[in-house]
């Protein structure tokens, strides 16, 4: 008689299994804010925490590794933990819901296979503004290219995640203006206007008014898509 499987599942790895090292998130002291590890997991996944604890640094000293609150959160970094594990997650899937941490662990510790596998999913992946973001923040210029390619219109709501990335808007607003014609030298006037903000202009400045003109170039694509 086949046994049934527990209901029961634990929450990530467990305090005191064999484990040898804590992951410590963000600033905080509380039991929340860390995760206990097997060092040897880690060091075999990943090139750059093999290189802590070989180099006698002093991550191998208090046998503890500090996590960004860039690169990940605990309950992220449990995720791609468990891939580590033997008899990991058998379903495990990327998608739009894991892509980003998943990513931005793979490249920050160097384990190239899952890195990979997110370059992949990101190739095939259908164009999106915060995506767009993402791309061109890590690099993936290929990535970056192919959803520039593949965009035919935003509003200014989906467009609100390049906010803070000045450039990738005036990207998406001169792929769209290839597109939808006769926008061309609005979008010139966007890329002189940025070159042409007075000087004593702080940086914070300049993207408001790089926001505020690429807000203006927005409204005009309906009417640009209406005369096609």
């Amino acid at each position: 008689m086949a046994r049934s499987r527990s209901p029961h599942r634990a929450a990530g790895p467990r305090a005191g299994v064999a484990t040898d090292v804590v992951l410590q998130f963000g600033e905080g002291k509380d039991a929340d804010d860390v995760m206990h590890a097997h060092s040897a997991v880690l060091r075999v996944a990943s090139p750059v925490i093999d290189a802590m604890f070989e180099a006698g640094m002093q991550e191998k000293q208090l046998m503890k590794i500090p996590i960004n609150a860039e690169v990940a959160s605990k309950k992220e970094f449990e995720e791609f933990y468990e891939l580590l594990l033997p008899f990991g997650p058998w379903d495990f899937q990327l998608g739009a819901a894991n892509i980003k941490h998943m990513f931005r662990i793979s490249d920050y510790f160097q384990v190239e296979r899952l890195r990979c596998k997110c370059v992949e999913y990101l190739r095939s992946a259908s164009a999106a503004v915060d995506l767009l973001v993402f791309a061109h923040k890590h690099g993936l210029k290929d990535v970056y290219a192919r959803m520039l390619g593949q965009v035919s219109s935003v509003t200014k709501d989906e467009l609100a995640p390049a906010k803070d990335s000045p450039e990738v808007a005036l990207d998406i607003a001169a792929a769209l203006s290839s597109k939808l014609g006769g926008l061309q030298t609005h979008v010139d006037e966007l890329r002189n206007n940025t070159k042409q903000s007075p000087p004593y202009c702080s940086f914070e400045d300049k993207l408001k008014r790089l926001e505020n003109k690429v807000k203006t170039f927005l409204e005009r694509v309906p009417d640009a898509r209406a005369r096609k």
